[in-house]
């Protein structure tokens, strides 16, 4: 009897043994955003430069940062850099297939471009991402007017985005300029038809909520 359930007993710990050993470990990385900067730059065929500016702060270590930019079926994304800022000093982040530290690599599906940037993060670590690209198709010209209808700022975050700040710039002044932001955005827009800008402020955004801009122009400033 007592060879039965030691035998019981062993079998019984290698099963729990295995099961550990098999299951995979799940942990949060925490870490705040702590300044965003986005500009969007109007281009006369009706394209977007976009320059993103990501500020992040790490409670923990960590292999690197995602980012998600959602577009239509008729757009594309051209042109991408990705650079880090840490304090004073720039690096530029090659794009590899690789995995290996300061690479990113850019993959594409029917809702957008994901940019998965590889850097190694260790607790206490604060850097800037700069993500530039181009995105085509951004701009409608219908018969009387154009049209920017943006997600600006996506709501696919896991932490809430603190000291916003967008820049929609044209290329020169624009009459009857005219722009609204739909999300979670109880701060300041600015609309500037002499200089050609729009500037939206916000000192905190719901990560699952996001900013929408929607701002309408002469075609003139669009020809497509």
């Amino acid at each position: 009897m007592k060879k039965i359930f030691h035998l019981i007993l062993g079998m019984v710990t290698i099963l729990v043994a295995f099961i550990v050993f098999i299951s995979p470990t799940f942990a949060d990385v925490n870490y705040d955003i702590t300044n965003v900067d986005v500009t969007a730059r109007v281009n006369p065929n009706g394209s977007l430069s976009m320059e993103r500016r990501i500020t992040y702060k790490f409670d923990d270590s960590a292999h690197g940062v995602f980012y998600r930019q959602n577009l239509a079926d008729n757009q594309e994304l051209k042109n991408p850099q990705v650079r880090i800022l840490t304090g004073n000093n720039s690096t530029n982040i090659v794009r590899s297939d690789s995995n290996q530290n300061n690479t990113y690599k850019l993959s594409h599906s029917n809702h957008g471009y994901r940019f998965k940037v590889w850097h190694n993060v260790n607790d206490g670590d604060k850097f800037t991402i700069i993500y530039t690209y181009e995105i085509t198709n951004a701009i409608i010209n219908w018969k009387d007017t154009a049209e920017l209808n943006f997600k600006i700022i996506g709501n696919g975050w896991d932490t809430d985005l603190d000291n916003v700040r967008v820049g929609i710039v044209f290329p020169g002044p624009v009459k009857d300029l005219k722009a609204w932001a739909h999300g979670d955005l109880s701060g300041q827009i600015t609309i500037n038809p002499t200089k050609g800008n729009i500037i939206l402020t916000e000192t905190n955004v719901a990560g699952d909520e996001g900013i929408e801009v929607h701002t309408i122009f002469p075609t003139s400033v669009t020809y497509q």
